[in-house]
């Protein structure tokens, strides 16, 4: 059975903010490939960029930052959107769930202060 076609593919993305020397890279050369039903954990410290990354990957990022790479999602490069036809994917087709800083709270409780299994990434819906 040939494996499942890729739904979301990044390549190669980095995002900065600033600009000459005191430009700094909060991503840089992210790349993965999520198929249908797949899952992905983005694991790191406290900025260490995976929340930047999520924002950039869903054109949070393109007003104050500058993106490099490629985001396809279904086959279309989004990076290569006019913010008008990114607005018509991002939402209905993939999103950002944001954690609620109540659950982050209870979180670091339950685990002796550290905020491990706290989830916020892109997700599809599809009906079910």
């Amino acid at each position: 059975m040939p494996p499942e076609p890729a739904l979301l593919e990044v390549h190669n993305l980095c995002t900065e903010f600033g600009h000459g020397d005191h430009a700094i890279r909060a991503v840089n050369n992210v790349s993965f490939s999520l198929a249908k039903g797949e899952v992905l954990g983005l694991v790191g410290e406290s900025g260490s960029g995976k929340s930047v990354t999520l924002r950039s990957i869903l054109g949070l990022t393109r007003r104050y930052g500058r993106l490099q790479g490629q985001v396809f999602w279904q086959g279309q490069d989004l990076l290569l959107l006019a913010e008008r036809q990114f607005q018509k994917v991002r939402g209905r087709d993939i999103a950002m769930i944001f954690p609620r800083t109540d659950d982050l709270a209870e979180s670091a409780a339950d685990s002796g202060g550290s905020n491990h299994g706290i989830a916020e990434g892109p997700y599809r819906s599809d009906g079910g």
